[in-house]
Protein backbone atom coordinates (compact mmCIF):
# COMPACT_ATOMS: atom_id res chain seq x y z
CA UNK A 1 0.00 0.00 0.00
CA UNK A 2 1.56 3.48 -0.76
CA UNK A 3 1.02 6.30 1.56
CA UNK A 4 1.08 9.83 0.35
CA UNK A 5 2.95 12.16 2.52
CA UNK A 6 0.78 15.68 1.81
CA UNK A 7 1.92 19.20 2.84
CA UNK A 8 -1.11 20.58 5.66
CA UNK A 9 -3.55 22.39 4.00
CA UNK A 10 -3.64 26.06 5.18
CA UNK A 11 -6.96 26.81 6.95
CA UNK A 12 -7.87 29.41 3.83
CA UNK A 13 -6.18 27.68 0.87
CA UNK A 14 -7.34 30.46 -1.64
CA UNK A 15 -8.81 33.27 -2.29
CA UNK A 16 -10.96 34.76 -4.97
CA UNK A 17 -9.64 38.06 -6.70
CA UNK A 18 -11.43 40.41 -8.92
CA UNK A 19 -13.98 43.77 -8.80
CA UNK A 20 -16.70 43.06 -7.05
CA UNK A 21 -20.02 44.15 -8.07
CA UNK A 22 -23.54 44.26 -6.40
CA UNK A 23 -25.22 41.05 -5.01
CA UNK A 24 -22.59 39.32 -4.83
CA UNK A 25 -21.07 39.18 -8.75
CA UNK A 26 -17.72 39.79 -10.24
CA UNK A 27 -17.95 42.38 -12.67
CA UNK A 28 -13.86 41.16 -13.59
CA UNK A 29 -12.00 38.52 -14.51
CA UNK A 30 -11.57 36.28 -11.39
CA UNK A 31 -8.30 35.03 -10.32
CA UNK A 32 -7.35 32.06 -7.71
CA UNK A 33 -4.94 33.75 -5.39
CA UNK A 34 -2.88 30.93 -3.30
CA UNK A 35 -2.05 32.19 0.33
CA UNK A 36 1.42 33.49 2.10
CA UNK A 37 4.04 31.32 1.44
CA UNK A 38 2.06 28.76 -1.49
CA UNK A 39 1.69 28.80 -5.12
CA UNK A 40 -1.24 27.44 -6.61
CA UNK A 41 -2.36 24.78 -9.37
CA UNK A 42 -5.12 22.68 -10.77
CA UNK A 43 -2.73 19.86 -10.48
CA UNK A 44 -0.02 18.08 -8.78
CA UNK A 45 2.18 17.90 -11.68
CA UNK A 46 1.05 21.59 -13.19
CA UNK A 47 2.58 24.56 -12.78
CA UNK A 48 2.40 26.49 -9.65
CA UNK A 49 2.00 29.93 -9.86
CA UNK A 50 0.90 32.68 -7.07
CA UNK A 51 -2.59 33.09 -8.57
CA UNK A 52 -4.43 31.29 -11.73
CA UNK A 53 -7.75 32.21 -13.91
CA UNK A 54 -10.98 30.91 -11.85
CA UNK A 55 -13.63 29.28 -14.73
CA UNK A 56 -16.33 27.12 -14.24
CA UNK A 57 -14.14 24.49 -15.48
CA UNK A 58 -11.62 25.01 -12.29
CA UNK A 59 -12.97 22.18 -9.43
CA UNK A 60 -10.35 22.00 -6.96
CA UNK A 61 -6.95 23.35 -6.75
CA UNK A 62 -3.68 21.94 -4.87
CA UNK A 63 -0.66 24.04 -3.63
CA UNK A 64 2.55 24.00 -3.26
CA UNK A 65 5.12 25.41 -0.15
CA UNK A 66 7.67 28.02 -1.53
CA UNK A 67 9.95 26.64 1.15
CA UNK A 68 9.50 23.08 1.48
CA UNK A 69 8.03 21.99 -1.90
CA UNK A 70 5.37 20.65 0.06
CA UNK A 71 2.08 19.89 -1.89
CA UNK A 72 -1.15 19.73 -0.30
CA UNK A 73 -3.77 17.59 -1.19
CA UNK A 74 -6.68 18.92 -3.70
CA UNK A 75 -8.90 21.33 -2.22
CA UNK A 76 -12.93 21.91 -3.65
CA UNK A 77 -13.30 25.34 -5.11
CA UNK A 78 -16.43 26.97 -4.75
CA UNK A 79 -18.99 26.32 -7.35
CA UNK A 80 -21.18 29.20 -7.18
CA UNK A 81 -19.17 32.43 -8.46
CA UNK A 82 -20.78 34.57 -10.39
CA UNK A 83 -19.51 36.76 -12.81
CA UNK A 84 -21.06 39.49 -14.98
CA UNK A 85 -18.96 41.88 -16.81
CA UNK A 86 -21.10 42.95 -19.83
CA UNK A 87 -23.41 45.54 -19.67
CA UNK A 88 -27.09 45.64 -20.98
CA UNK A 89 -26.91 46.33 -24.90
CA UNK A 90 -29.60 47.15 -27.39
CA UNK A 91 -30.87 44.29 -28.82
CA UNK A 92 -31.33 43.51 -32.88
CA UNK A 93 -34.85 45.02 -33.02
CA UNK A 94 -35.16 48.24 -33.51
CA UNK A 95 -37.63 49.58 -36.47
CA UNK A 96 -39.43 52.21 -37.06
CA UNK A 97 -43.13 52.91 -36.91
CA UNK A 98 -43.18 51.20 -40.98
CA UNK A 99 -41.29 48.36 -39.75
CA UNK A 100 -38.41 49.78 -40.70
CA UNK A 101 -34.90 48.78 -39.37
CA UNK A 102 -33.26 51.67 -38.06
CA UNK A 103 -29.85 52.25 -36.71
CA UNK A 104 -30.30 54.26 -32.86
CA UNK A 105 -26.12 55.12 -33.33
CA UNK A 106 -26.83 57.95 -35.90
CA UNK A 107 -29.29 60.07 -36.98
CA UNK A 108 -32.92 58.89 -36.16
CA UNK A 109 -35.49 59.87 -38.84
CA UNK A 110 -38.76 58.52 -37.30
CA UNK A 111 -42.65 59.48 -36.25
CA UNK A 112 -42.33 56.45 -34.16
CA UNK A 113 -39.42 53.63 -32.79
CA UNK A 114 -39.32 50.62 -30.93
CA UNK A 115 -36.32 48.59 -29.72
CA UNK A 116 -35.22 46.51 -27.38
CA UNK A 117 -32.60 46.19 -24.72
CA UNK A 118 -30.96 42.63 -23.43
CA UNK A 119 -29.11 41.49 -20.38
CA UNK A 120 -29.02 38.25 -19.23
CA UNK A 121 -29.33 39.70 -15.59
CA UNK A 122 -31.13 42.81 -16.81
CA UNK A 123 -32.69 44.23 -13.23
CA UNK A 124 -33.91 48.01 -14.29
CA UNK A 125 -34.37 49.99 -17.50
CA UNK A 126 -35.28 53.46 -17.05
CA UNK A 127 -36.43 55.78 -20.18
CA UNK A 128 -35.96 59.64 -18.75
CA UNK A 129 -36.18 58.43 -15.17
CA UNK A 130 -39.43 56.44 -16.00
CA UNK A 131 -39.04 52.90 -15.14
CA UNK A 132 -40.33 50.70 -17.62
CA UNK A 133 -40.80 46.65 -17.96
CA UNK A 134 -38.73 44.20 -17.73
CA UNK A 135 -39.52 40.21 -19.23
CA UNK A 136 -36.68 37.40 -19.01
CA UNK A 137 -33.83 39.69 -19.66
CA UNK A 138 -35.50 41.97 -22.30
CA UNK A 139 -37.20 45.42 -22.14
CA UNK A 140 -39.15 46.41 -24.97
CA UNK A 141 -39.52 50.48 -25.68
CA UNK A 142 -41.60 52.90 -27.89
CA UNK A 143 -40.42 56.15 -28.35
CA UNK A 144 -42.25 58.50 -30.18
CA UNK A 145 -41.16 62.03 -32.04
CA UNK A 146 -44.29 64.02 -31.27
CA UNK A 147 -43.82 65.50 -34.81
CA UNK A 148 -40.65 67.35 -33.59
CA UNK A 149 -37.19 66.41 -31.85
CA UNK A 150 -37.12 64.55 -29.33
CA UNK A 151 -34.60 63.50 -26.56
CA UNK A 152 -34.75 60.72 -24.50
CA UNK A 153 -32.00 59.32 -21.64
CA UNK A 154 -31.79 55.33 -21.77
CA UNK A 155 -30.30 54.39 -18.62
CA UNK A 156 -30.50 50.44 -17.70
CA UNK A 157 -28.47 48.46 -15.21
CA UNK A 158 -27.99 44.57 -14.52
CA UNK A 159 -28.02 42.60 -11.24
CA UNK A 160 -24.52 42.88 -11.17
CA UNK A 161 -24.34 46.66 -11.21
CA UNK A 162 -23.20 47.24 -14.89
CA UNK A 163 -24.39 50.36 -16.60
CA UNK A 164 -25.49 51.08 -19.76
CA UNK A 165 -26.86 54.98 -20.39
CA UNK A 166 -26.81 56.52 -23.88
CA UNK A 167 -29.53 59.55 -25.43
CA UNK A 168 -31.30 58.52 -28.82
CA UNK A 169 -32.42 61.80 -30.38
CA UNK A 170 -35.18 60.99 -32.70
CA UNK A 171 -36.68 63.43 -35.71
CA UNK A 172 -39.76 63.33 -36.98
CA UNK A 173 -39.80 61.69 -40.33
CA UNK A 174 -40.82 65.07 -42.08
CA UNK A 175 -38.13 66.92 -40.49
CA UNK A 176 -35.51 64.84 -43.27
CA UNK A 177 -36.72 67.26 -45.75
CA UNK A 178 -38.61 69.87 -43.68
CA UNK A 179 -41.25 70.14 -45.56
CA UNK A 180 -44.57 70.84 -43.83
CA UNK A 181 -47.11 68.07 -43.92
CA UNK A 182 -50.71 68.39 -43.87
CA UNK A 183 -53.27 68.15 -40.94
CA UNK A 184 -50.39 66.90 -38.82
CA UNK A 185 -49.52 68.44 -35.24
CA UNK A 186 -45.69 69.24 -35.55
CA UNK A 187 -43.24 71.24 -33.54
CA UNK A 188 -41.33 73.86 -35.04
CA UNK A 189 -38.51 75.63 -33.58
CA UNK A 190 -37.70 79.39 -33.91
CA UNK A 191 -35.22 80.56 -36.23
CA UNK A 192 -35.20 77.32 -38.41
CA UNK A 193 -35.98 77.42 -42.08
CA UNK A 194 -39.08 75.29 -42.93
CA UNK A 195 -40.79 74.76 -46.79
CA UNK A 196 -44.35 75.17 -47.05
CA UNK A 197 -45.99 73.21 -50.37
CA UNK A 198 -47.76 75.34 -52.85
CA UNK A 199 -51.46 76.46 -52.09
CA UNK A 200 -52.83 77.95 -49.82
CA UNK A 201 -52.70 77.63 -45.84
CA UNK A 202 -54.20 77.77 -43.02
CA UNK A 203 -52.70 77.48 -39.02
CA UNK A 204 -54.41 76.00 -36.37
CA UNK A 205 -55.88 79.15 -34.11
CA UNK A 206 -54.77 81.74 -36.78
CA UNK A 207 -57.54 82.54 -39.05
CA UNK A 208 -54.86 84.13 -41.63
CA UNK A 209 -54.62 82.01 -45.03
CA UNK A 210 -50.79 81.58 -46.10
CA UNK A 211 -49.50 81.04 -49.76
CA UNK A 212 -47.27 78.32 -49.75
CA UNK A 213 -44.15 77.56 -52.43
CA UNK A 214 -41.88 79.12 -50.15
CA UNK A 215 -39.70 78.89 -46.57
CA UNK A 216 -41.17 80.00 -43.43
CA UNK A 217 -39.88 80.66 -39.93
CA UNK A 218 -41.67 80.90 -36.81
CA UNK A 219 -40.89 83.44 -34.35
CA UNK A 220 -41.27 81.07 -31.35
CA UNK A 221 -40.87 77.70 -30.50
CA UNK A 222 -44.16 75.42 -30.51
CA UNK A 223 -46.63 72.89 -32.17
CA UNK A 224 -48.59 74.01 -35.16
CA UNK A 225 -50.78 72.12 -37.43
CA UNK A 226 -51.10 73.27 -40.88
CA UNK A 227 -54.16 72.66 -43.07
CA UNK A 228 -53.43 72.74 -46.70
CA UNK A 229 -57.53 74.38 -48.15
CA UNK A 230 -57.02 74.25 -51.60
Amino acid sequence: MIFIDYYPTPNNPYSLVGTMGENGYYTSDVSIKAPEGFLVSTSFDGTFSDSIPYTENVKSVCLKHKVTGGITNYVSVRNDVKIDGASPAFGEMSMDQDGNGVDLSGTVYADAISFNLLDEHLSRVFVDGKEVAINNGESLITLAADGGKKNYNITAYDEAGNEFSTTVTLYAAWLKDKVIPTGKQITLEAGEAYTLPAGKWKISGDNTIYTGGTEIYVSGTGQYTFTKID
